[in-house]
């Protein structure tokens, strides 16, 4: 429900995406997104921001270290095919 007020205020809304069944539910409200640097390594994460309308980024690990991050960014870049809910 918040997203959905905050859209309304027609304000800008982002998120972290930790799962892939959630966004199929509020892509249409989010605006920009992001994996957290825990999550940044997670292969099917990687795969699911390749397949979302919005900006997404990557954040780096505590330790300053930027590769991981990297190579998220790259491996999202690359096309790949998901299950959804619709025919899309």
């Amino acid at each position: 429900q918040l997203l959905v007020d905050i859209n309304r205020l027609g304000l800008p809304s982002g998120t972290e995406y930790l799962e892939t069944i959630a966004p199929q539910f509020i892509a249409d409200l989010v605006s920009w997104s992001f994996v957290g640097a825990r999550m940044s390594r997670n292969s099917v994460l990687r795969e699911l921001a390749s397949g979302l309308s919005t900006p997404v980024g990557f954040y780096n690990s505590s330790s300053g270290d930027w590769r991981a991050e990297v190579e998220a960014v790259a491996a999202s870049a690359k096309e790949h095919a998901f299950l959804s809910v619709s025919k899309q």
